[in-house]
């Protein structure tokens, strides 16, 4: 209530102002708000609610549907060249993949025809530390934060039989030594002005994870959230989120158990992407099926959009229509929830960029 009305209060713009009044607005938290109005102006979202005052002269839209944020694709390894990771060397903290991205590339297209406005570019796991993934716009490749998140991994997948690490042990008394001695990336991990993302692959490397977590209070989230199910409460007391590897059609019921029991405990969730290898249209698959298995409807919308960024460390730029944040959203014939609904239109900075008459 509070924050309604604050919206309400906020002044908005004049005649170069675009109202958007949907059936369901939903905000990237909470519950969706019936009958809502989007007020948006200068590529910024000058105002959202219920009974939010359209500004004298502003062009008017009626949509008979959902609008929502723009989607949220966590974990890509969209529009990047071959400079995914360096096996040469078992800590690169401080290399960005940013200086990897193809701009141009057609899998930007694809994610944003499907809804997806903002995703995070991955630097690929494999090795215990393979340097800071990028948040970008996926219409124009516009980078927003070239030093997202530390990327991490804590499983069997960055040991090799040749090389150092060589064990589990070696590999997590690596990362152990790395925080402890707080040297660039490693020292603003730390100190909590970089998020990290720690990829796990099983039991062991969540609990790996979850302990480096809490002993150099580092805030970000897991990557990996199968084997989470019997692991709630240790995930829980690390403070990280779950980016959840994607629910497929064909996925076995433990993946959905894992998701719910998260939900459950309180822990913050996110539906990873991991593209290419899955289309982007999985998100809004995997969300329906969680719904489907007894997943909060708000908690799975929330895990494409408002949560998912910020667990992502790009909670302040994305996955949420607030007031002074870009005007990037969806607008849906129905919830994004039910696999019938049609993706209509999709505005980024205030602009419509895909779908509407036009087409």
């Amino acid at each position: 209530m509070l924050q309604l009305v604050l919206l309400l209060a906020i002044p908005v713009a004049g005649s170069d102002a675009v109202v958007i009044r949907a059936d369901h607005l939903y905000l990237g938290h909470g519950a969706p708000i019936e009958e809502g109005v989007l007020v948006i102006s200068d590529g910024k979202v000058m105002a959202a609610g219920a009974g939010v005052k359209t500004p004298e002269g502003a062009v008017v839209i009626e949509h008979e549907g959902w609008l929502t944020p723009g989607l949220f694709g966590a974990f890509t390894m969209d529009a990047i060249g071959a400079e995914r990771r360096d096996d040469t060397r078992p800590l690169m903290p401080e290399a960005r993949i940013v200086h990897s991205l193809r701009p141009h590339a057609a899998s930007l297209g694809r994610n944003l025809r499907a809804g997806i406005t903002m995703i995070t570019i991955n630097p690929d796991t494999g090795r215990p530390c393979s340097g800071v993934s990028a948040l970008v716009k996926t219409h124009g490749a516009k980078v927003v934060d070239r030093e997202l998140q530390l990327c991490l991994d804590v499983s069997y997948g960055a040991v090799r039989t040749d090389e150092h690490p060589t064990s589990l042990g070696s590999l997590h008394e690596l990362l152990d030594g790395a925080f402890s001695l707080g040297a660039g990336s490693f020292g603003r991990a730390a100190s909590g002005e970089l998020p990290v993302l720690i990829r796990a692959r099983d039991r062991l490397s969540i609990r790996a994870a979850a302990d480096l977590a809490k002993a150099h209070g580092l805030r970000g989230a897991l990557f990996g959230s199968y084997w989470t199910e019997g692991l709630v409460d240790e995930v829980a007391s690390s403070g990280l989120g779950v980016i959840c590897d994607p629910v497929g059609i064909a996925v076995d019921r433990r993946a959905l158990r894992s998701v719910l029991a998260l939900a459950k405990g309180g822990v913050d969730i996110g539906f990873g992407l991991v593209s290419p290898a899955n289309a982007p249209e999985t998100m809004r698959v995997g969300a329906a099926m969680c719904v489907r298995a007894g997943l909060d409807p708000n908690v799975a919308l929330a895990a494409m959009t408002g949560t998912a960024a910020k667990i992502s460390g790009a909670g302040d730029h994305a996955g949420v229509l607030a007031v002074g944040r870009d005007a990037d959203f969806i607008l849906w014939s129905g919830s994004p929830l039910e696999l019938s609904s049609v993706l209509e239109e999709v505005w980024v900075d205030g602009h419509r960029v895909h779908g509407g008459e036009d087409e």
